[in-house]
């Protein structure tokens, strides 16, 4: 919920109606995720929500692994191919590359993503210049999906 007694929500107190039809929206809204996983306010931008709800869900089991799929440490053949140890180091690198091609989508999506990158200069194609990050996202998104199954602890 937003901290609406800052000063850059002087807003509210020359407009006090729209403090509580704003708390009324946030309370139904965390009402709503909490009895079935989302809000209506979230399926008018559905590639937003799910771009943050699953960049922070893998960051967080990256930060808590405790294992990784077995194709990192047996091959077909379940013969061990490398340690355990460096199995899910292998594993964690490929979450961090998830995590980050998810919250580099929602950057994308939204208006913060030039404010972030000093090297845009007026005049660029847009294209040539999100080329790179979007060849990340699609790779990144790629792997989510191979992965799709394995993504638990």
């Amino acid at each position: 919920m937003r901290n609406y007694l800052v000063s850059d929500s002087s807003w509210y107190w020359i407009h006090p109606i729209a403090f509580f039809e704003d708390a009324y929206k946030e309370v139904k809204s965390f009402i709503q995720r909490g009895l079935r996983g989302y809000a209506d306010c979230d399926y008018w931008s559905v590639d937003d929500y799910l771009n943050i709800v699953i960049s922070g869900l893998i960051k967080k089991l990256r930060e808590h692994v405790h294992g990784c799929p077995n194709e990192f440490v047996y091959d077909e053949n379940l013969k061990k191919t490398q340690s355990v140890e460096d199995g899910c180091k292998d594993w964690e690198e490929i979450l961090l590359v998830i995590e980050e091609s998810f919250r580099l989508n929602w950057y994308l999506s939204n208006e913060c993503y030039f404010s972030k990158h000093s090297d845009y200069k007026e005049g660029m194609s847009y294209i040539d210049f999100i080329k790179d990050d979007s060849e990340f996202i699609e790779y990144g998104m790629q792997l989510f999906i191979l992965f799709y199954n394995s993504l638990w602890d």
